[in-house]
């Protein structure tokens, strides 16, 4: 029991330190949706991809969190925007 909760709390750290990820993530997408969904919504997706990935997090294999936490926090983006809008296929190009 004391193992996860050292283990949770480090995956919170990650999750707090790397905030700014699904901020940029969520800027650099906002314009090409603005018109569809607030800036807001989209960091919220991001958030919610930034916690995927401190739970999917495995230093051992050697990759910095920020980099295996950049795609996820993308993904997660694109995923929650793909099932609550319907925008045309031309933003997704």
């Amino acid at each position: 029991m004391y193992v996860r909760s050292v283990e949770a709390t480090e995956r919170a750290r990650l999750v707090e330190s790397h905030l700014d990820l699904a901020d940029r993530a969520a800027r650099m997408i906002f314009p090409r949706v603005k018109q569809y969904i607030e800036l807001e919504e989209l960091i919220a997706l991001g958030n919610t991809g930034l916690v995927e990935a401190a739970q999917r997090f495995e230093p051992a294999r050697g990759v910095p969190f920020s980099a295996f936490a950049w795609y996820r926090v993308q993904g997660a983006i694109v995923d929650g925007l793909r099932r609550a809008t319907t925008l045309p296929r031309s933003v997704w190009a």
